[in-house]
């Protein structure tokens, strides 16, 4: 699967009918993904979104982008099966379906819903400031909403500008309408997930005086952390560990609630568990449903 140049895939989705979606993005002039070709319209990467049915069959592919480059980061369903893509991307992004969207310098937060039929873009959303502004995950709760969370500043939806640093915003459903975004300096969130009860859950590294809605979370250098918002963004809790440039890179939350954490530490780390990683390592952890070692 790909074409002449560089092509990536970055992400995959199964919906509640088994059906998977990929996204990533192709520098390559076209590129077929078990269906019928999808055309690059720049000179720069642009990014794809594929269906395939239970069994593998190519159901739809679509391609969309502007003439800066565009770099997928993460994608997710919802109930009925509609996709949603987080990128980032600069300048004029053409999202197909008529929808053009002028970024706000830089490069800055994209989010599409394709429709589960076809993959047609049914809404479309550019969210940052001026500098560079990145979208690095996203989830879908259960009431279809959508949280996207990353490093970046500007306008999240509500035409309130803040710095850069972390955020984590949530989207309406039916239009990508603005919810809520919580933000903070100082910080990435590369991870994120919600709850059965539609808690949120994000992950990614952060500075010692980094605060998220309690107050800074650890003296120090940088830290990895875990931070919980309820469904509509108030503070509930966070932790940090380690020093810089440890990370928290992904969560997820398991069957019983409990939260499972992977990244990766280079300092000595220890979860509060008696162990301790040293040395650049990858990790795999589990907390309590309000980040408690069990």
């Amino acid at each position: 699967i790909g074409g002449l140049n560089d092509d990536f895939g970055k992400s995959v989705a199964v919906d509640g009918q088994d059906n998977v979606v990929a996204v990533g993005e192709f520098g390559s002039p076209s590129i077929s993904i078990g269906g019928g070709t999808i055309t690059n319209q720049s000179f720069q990467t642009e990014i794809y979104a594929v269906k395939f049915s239970s069994g593998g069959q190519h159901v739809w592919s679509r391609a969309y982008g502007g003439f800066a480059t565009d770099f997928a980061s993460d994608v997710g369903t919802d109930s009925s099966g509609n996709a949603f893509v987080s990128s980032r991307s600069g300048g004029t992004v053409n999202f197909g379906s008529g929808i053009s969207i002028i970024g706000s310098g830089g490069t800055d937060i994209a989010i599409a819903k394709l429709a589960s039929a076809n993959g047609v873009t049914m809404w479309a959303r550019l969210r940052g400031g001026a500098s560079h502004d990145s979208a690095w995950a996203l989830a879908v709760d259960g009431a279809g909403d959508v949280l996207v969370s990353g490093d970046g500043g500007g306008d999240f939806g509500n035409g309130v500008n803040v710095p850069n640093g972390f955020f984590v915003a949530k989207y309406a459903n039916s239009d990508g309408g603005y919810r809520w975004s919580r933000t903070a300096s100082g910080g990435t969130a590369y991870g994120v997930t919600t709850t059965s009860t539609g808690n949120v859950i994000a992950t990614g590294s952060c500075s010692g005086a980094t605060d998220f809605g309690g107050g800074p979370i650890a003296p120090g250098s940088s830290k990895l952390f875990l931070v919980g918002y309820d469904l509509s963004g108030n503070y509930l809790w966070s932790v940090g560990f380690g020093s810089s440039p440890d990370r928290g890179i992904a969560v997820a939350v398991n069957s019983d609630g409990s939260l499972a954490l992977t990244g990766q530490v280079n300092s000595s780390v220890n979860f509060g568990g008696g162990l301790s990683f040293g040395g650049a390592n990858n990790f795999l952890a589990t907390f309590t449903a309000n980040g408690l070692l069990p």
